[in-house]
């Protein structure tokens, strides 16, 4: 019997193994886990999160400055970000994103120039980026908010994870050891 709990616990633990977003609905009150950059913006964990934890909030607020005798808009900008290993997973990056005002948030699963998505929805909702073209590498898991007007405006993120979709290989895998052992165990009952 214990020989069928070993294979068994074994199996299972082939099969759960995936990457972690350190710190993803910000229960530790702060960005710990996270690189964080403001350029004219104020990023804080608040309160009020999409599943009454923790959550991100940005402030973003453009404004002029002059410069070389002319009056430019400089852009209010933050950056959330953080390196995720791979190794060996097929899943996909969630999270629960929304803003206010006329900001956006646009989101990178690689540490490329074209964002893989742009968030502008008002309403808190799961967004859903596979990752199963970058498996086996890292992930750039990065949020820029972004304000390209003079108003108060604000990006809200939260529940941010990756969650493994198993392999048919891995889920056959474990349908024949299950196979296996149940005769065993039919074959012990006698």
């Amino acid at each position: 019997m214990r020989y069928i709990v070993t294979v068994l616990i074994a199996g299972l633990l082939a099969c759960s193994a995936w990457a972690e977003i350190i710190n993803g609905s910000f229960e530790t009150g702060d960005f710990t886990g996270w690189v964080l950059q403001e350029v004219k913006g104020d990023a804080q964990v608040v309160l009020g999160g999409t599943h009454g934890s923790y959550m991100a909030s940005w402030s973003l607020r453009g404004s002029y400055v002059f410069r070389d005798g002319e009056w430019l808009f400089s852009p209010a900008l933050v950056t959330l970000a953080q390196q995720v290993d791979l190794s060996p997973t097929d899943g996909s990056l969630l999270f629960d994103a929304w803003v206010s005002g006329s900001c956006t948030i646009s989101v990178y699963a690689t540490s490329g120039d074209v964002p893989d998505l742009v968030i502008t929805g008002t309403a808190p909702v799961t967004y859903v980026i596979p990752l199963a073209e970058w498996e086996g590498t890292g992930v750039y898991a990065g949020f820029v908010g972004e304000d390209y007007d003079e108003g108060d405006n604000h990006a809200y993120l939260d529940n941010i994870r990756i969650v493994e979709i198993p392999e048919p290989g891995s889920l056959a895998l474990l349908g024949c050891g299950l196979g296996g052992v149940i005769p065993l165990i039919r074959r012990q009952k006698r």
